[in-house]
């Protein structure tokens, strides 16, 4: 039973409506039929399957029909029905007519309504002036289901009394079925609440375990390797290391320094695709090339971890349209966790093949594999479904939710499975193909470094250290360079002579707006009115690219700062300015 006290209350009920059945055996199936109908282990269809057969049964009835409205916390609404059509000479009449929804017609003005064939077909003919149904129930009775405060929450309905019409005594027993069944129907939905409001509490309280776990994991992972930095800085600073021990430390700092920098990219990859601001900047792309510099750039972990890496390539796979450094980041990424679980002397397998109209990145490893269990999960963020209690590799654990989502994005599909002939994981990705892409051009321009050579070079910069890193890089590839550190000494220093090129930080140039560059280019020297203007920006995703486009900007350099990068973002910049330009 749901509740003892609930089965109590009906009690005196079932002996109301005991008086209109059959001796004692007609009381005892009333009150079998009630406790069926509250029986807790029940859910709400098959509470209305219970309470319509017994109302048919018990009323000797041909058909019965329970509707109950949608559930409050799921908008689910049921409809159940029971029919009992005697066996005739002629197969046709077994079959049920369409027997028209008339109890809602009723119901909703009056708590029990019982008709006989002649009422039934007078009430038709008022709702449907034009025509009532040919065939229709020979009699009914039909009464609301309400809830604890009244409300109705449905109707349950008999028809075609088996012998003569229904009476009053008839009335008794459909309203005790309807009480029961609308009070079991209320504990479930009640019951359900429960449920459904402790899932809610528990998929919280684990979002919660799993917010705090990943952010005690940042804190610890952007801590490594800044102490790493800040440990060799100081050795060198002070003297303490001299000779080789001088080019360790450099390397040291170098490879703790490209770690935090790949966290904090998984970090603004992530925000970008959880916000839905994740942005492809799709061209024609080699996968040859775009695995060969992952795996390039991997190399050195897999050595230093004793890790073999096993390079298979098909150079005829085709091309895919892609953003190049978002595709190698996901081969980096899958990459990167198969190093950092395949233990010493073991190996990592990277394939490129092609498969139908698709290329297909496969990578493969023999570390431990993956529980079964959590499959499903890897690719969620925050997930390390292979996690170590002894690390040997830091990171953020997200790596493969990253490789998921731009996956997704550039149309493509990335799974996950535990290989079949032995330990280790394996990794697919497929890419749809590119088709009819236009031959590459053979012509080859001008380095684009060899451009910068003599080029003169303003640049806006608060941050004096990244100002004196842009100011070295630029003039060891020939350049001229002056630094200043805010808008009026910009303006000052263009008012006292020509410039080839402005780098200018973005976030300086908040206040001026758009009318900051095309101001420039009118005051100063004739040279002037076409300088080159890059901005300065930790987010230049294409929309924002298009911002400072519209400000006058050519192009954005984005933070953190690459020598390689910004030689040749500046040279290409100035050469396509080379035809204006005056040097």
């Amino acid at each position: 039973m749901r509740q003892v006290s609930r089965s109590q209350e009906f009690q005196g009920s079932i002996c109301m409506a005991g008086v209109s059945v059959r001796g004692v055996g007609g009381i005892k199936h009333l009150a079998r039929a009630s406790a069926a109908i509250l029986d807790a282990s029940l859910a709400v269809p098959d509470v209305l399957h219970v309470a319509v057969n017994a109302a048919r049964d018990l009323l000797h009835a041909r058909r019965a029909r329970i509707h109950v409205a949608a559930d409050p916390g799921t908008s689910d609404a049921f409809t159940a029905s029971s029919l009992s059509i005697p066996r005739a000479a002629d197969p046709a009449t077994e079959q049920v007519p369409d027997i028209p929804d008339i109890a809602r017609l009723f119901v909703a003005e009056q708590d029990v309504v019982r008709l006989n064939r002649q009422e039934i077909a007078q009430h038709l003919a008022r709702a449907a002036p034009g025509g009532t149904p040919s065939r229709h129930p020979r009699n009914l009775l039909a009464t609301r289901l309400t809830d604890r405060e009244g409300q109705s929450i449905g109707w349950l309905e008999v028809s075609d009394k088996q012998q003569g019409d229904f009476s009053s005594s008839d009335e008794s027993i459909l309203l005790h079925i309807s009480r029961v069944a609308a009070a079991a129907i209320v504990q479930e939905w009640s019951t359900e609440a429960v449920r459904r409001e402790r899932s809610a509490r528990e998929a919280a309280e684990t979002a919660s375990r799993l917010k705090d776990e990943f952010l005690a994991v940042l804190s610890h992972e952007l801590r490594t390797p800044v102490n790493a930095i800040l440990g060799w800085a100081g050795l060198v600073r002070e003297g303490r290391v001299s000779g080789a021990g001088v080019v360790r430390a450099l390397e040291v700092i170098e490879r703790n320094a490209r770690i935090q920098r790949q966290m904090v990219q998984d970090l603004l990859e992530t925000s970008r695709a959880v916000t839905g601001t994740l942005e492809i900047e799709a061209h024609p792309t080699d996968l040859v090339a775009v695995v060969s510099e992952a795996v390039d750039a991997l190399r050195p972990t897999a050595e230093r971890n004793e890790v073999r890496l096993i390079v298979n390539l098909d150079r005829a796979a085709g091309q895919v349209l892609g953003d190049p450094p978002r595709l190698q980041q996901i081969v980096w990424n899958l990459l990167s966790n198969a190093v950092k679980f395949t233990p010493a002397a073991g190996q990592v397998c990277i394939i490129l093949t092609c498969v139908d109209d698709r290329a297909r990145i496969t990578v493969t490893d023999t570390g431990p594999g993956i529980a079964p269990d959590l499959l499903p999960d890897v690719f969620k963020r925050s997930h390390q479904a292979r996690r170590s209690t002894a690390r040997r590799d830091r990171g953020l654990g997200i790596g493969l939710a990253i490789a998921h989502h731009l996956t997704e994005a550039h149309g493509g599909t990335i799974t996950a499975a535990n290989r079949s002939d032995g330990p280790g994981a394996v990794f697919t990705v497929d890419l749809p193909l590119h088709a009819h892409l236009p031959t590459p051009s053979l012509h080859e321009p001008l380095p684009a470094p060899a451009r910068v050579i003599g080029a003169r070079i303003l640049i806006i910069k608060e941050d004096t250290d990244a100002a004196e890193f842009l100011r070295l890089v630029l003039e060891h590839a020939g350049a001229t360079v002056t630094g200043v550190t805010s808008v009026t000494e910009a303006r000052e220093a263009l008012r006292r002579g020509a410039h080839d090129m402005l780098l200018a930080d973005a976030a300086l140039l908040d206040e001026e707006g758009s009318s900051f560059i095309p101001s420039l280019r009118a005051e100063g020297p004739e040279a002037n009115r076409t300088i080159a203007a890059v901005a300065l920006t930790a987010a230049p995703s294409t929309r924002h690219r298009d911002e400072l486009r519209s400000q006058g900007f050519d192009d954005a350099l984005a933070k953190p700062f690459d020598p390689t990068t910004v030689t040749t973002l500046v040279g290409r910049v100035l050469d396509e300015h080379c035809g204006t330009t005056q040097r």
